[in-house]
Parts: C-alpha cells; structure tokens; sequence
C-alpha cells in the first residue's frame, strides 16, 4: 500500500481525533483499508520556455486517472517556482498510479507568446 499524508488526511485524521476516540491509527487505516494515498507535482514542462507558455490547469487535471479521486489541487506560481500544481489523490486501483508516473507534462502548457 502506498500511503503520503497529504492535507486532506490530516484535516480527516483531525476530524477523527475529535470525536473522542483518540488517535487509533490502526482504526483509521482500518477505514481506509483499500484505499491508496498518492501526490503529484506538475512540473515546469522541459520542452517549453516558461516566458511563452503557461500550464493549463484544465488539461492537466483531465490527463489524471478517471478512477481516482481529487483530495486536493495547488496551483503554484510557475515563475517562481519549478512546478505549477501539486494535487493530492486517492484511488483503489494500483494502475491508476502507474498512468499518473507517466505524465507528459510537456502537454500541459499552451502558448501565450507567439514564438520569434
């Protein structure tokens, strides 16, 4: 199983301490037995220079996997830093992480500048 914390875990890990049944891990994994945790970060595309294009978040968010569920999208400031999204997922299908190790994030910039 492959398991990140990602903020929508601890927001529910949260949730779950509240109601007064402590902090019984084993219970909550227990809950969530079959499900796996997973983040990716969109990353500045190799291929394209950042001063004439810009991530298209829409695109990046349909080449994710059907199956899986969004926990969580942050969009990043491409500009500044070397990624422009980090999205938090869980999913029960192994497949599902293999399609997201797989992503061409050159596909996700469109242009914004006409090339000279």
């Amino acid at each position: 199983m492959l398991i990140m914390q990602t903020p929508a875990l601890e927001t529910s890990y949260a949730d779950y301490a509240n109601t007064g049944t402590g902090d019984d891990w084993k219970a909550f994994w227990n809950q969530h037995s079959k499900d796996l945790f997973c983040w990716a970060m969109g990353y500045n595309a190799a291929e394209k220079d950042i001063r004439n294009y810009r991530p298209n978040h829409d695109v990046f968010r349909e080449m994710l996997p059907k199956g899986a569920s969004v926990l969580d999208y942050i969009a990043l400031d491409c500009k500044k830093m070397p990624a422009f999204a980090i999205v938090y997922l869980k999913t029960q299908n192994s497949e599902d992480l293999n399609q997201i190790l797989s992503l061409e994030f050159n596909d996700c910039f469109e242009l914004i500048v006409s090339e000279v």
